[in-house]
């Protein structure tokens, strides 16, 4: 879906301060998950929001500062959305039946739009640079995924979510989605020369990935819960 265009300040309804930090942000979603931290300068940053260089100083105190506001924001609305996913999940009668849902509303969640592939985009860019973002993300979004996947791991199998294999397991199951992301690239190649993920081929993905998580169910059922 193409990035829909800025408003004009008048139309928001912002004030010019609101507005420069707002469009501040936008662009430092798009140029940051496209070109990572060090790829970015603050020339880039300005002209992508249409903006004065010296405004990123000013609101932001340095490139950092939009870097952290980036992934605030992204924190702020990834977690409106994923809470009520965890919550369904958690509060699910069978949890053989709520972990392939939830990774497949996460996957779901991670392809809405542009810019939700953007935030996901940035979110594993800090898995393999941690820093300060990292931990935002971390604490608000990837700790009560795991948690909950965990949660899920651990009440098939009778054991408690905070054992070690369990917790790797999570992880694992997480990874499911996760590489539909980081390999993007190399996972449309093979829909051939248009490579394109259009509606339906995500909604097939969608049904392999229930079906993946649905056969991890069945093997814990079939050769035991505990290990």
């Amino acid at each position: 879906m193409p990035r829909k265009p800025l408003a004009a300040p008048s139309e928001t309804g912002y004030s010019s301060a609101e507005e420069t930090r707002r469009r501040l942000v936008e662009a430092g979603l798009a140029v940051f998950s496209a070109h990572g931290y060090d790829g970015v300068t603050t020339r880039q940053l300005a002209d992508r929001a249409r903006v004065n260089q010296s405004a990123i100083p000013y609101h932001f105190g340095g490139k950092a500062g939009v870097y952290l506001a980036v992934a605030d924001a992204i924190c702020d609305d990834l977690s409106a959305r994923l809470a009520p996913l965890l919550s369904q999940a958690t509060a699910h009668g069978d949890p053989g039946e709520a972990l392939p849902a939830l990774l497949v509303a996460l996957y779901r969640l991670s392809q809405s739009d542009a810019t939700d592939r953007e935030r996901f985009t940035l979110m594993l860019f800090e898995q393999q640079h941690p820093g300060a973002a990292f931990e935002r993300f971390h604490a608000r979004l990837l700790q009560p995924l795991l948690d909950t996947l965990a949660g899920l791991v651990g009440a098939l199998r009778q054991q408690p979510p905070e054992d070690e294999a369990i917790r790797l397991q999570a992880h694992m199951l997480l990874g499911l989605v996760s590489s539909l992301i980081s390999g993007r690239a190399s996972f449309e190649r093979q829909f051939g020369s248009d490579r394109q993920l259009t509606p339906a081929r995500r909604a097939a993905v969608a049904a392999e990935l229930h079906q993946m998580a649905a056969d991890f169910v069945s093997g814990v059922r079939r050769d035991g819960r505990t290990r």
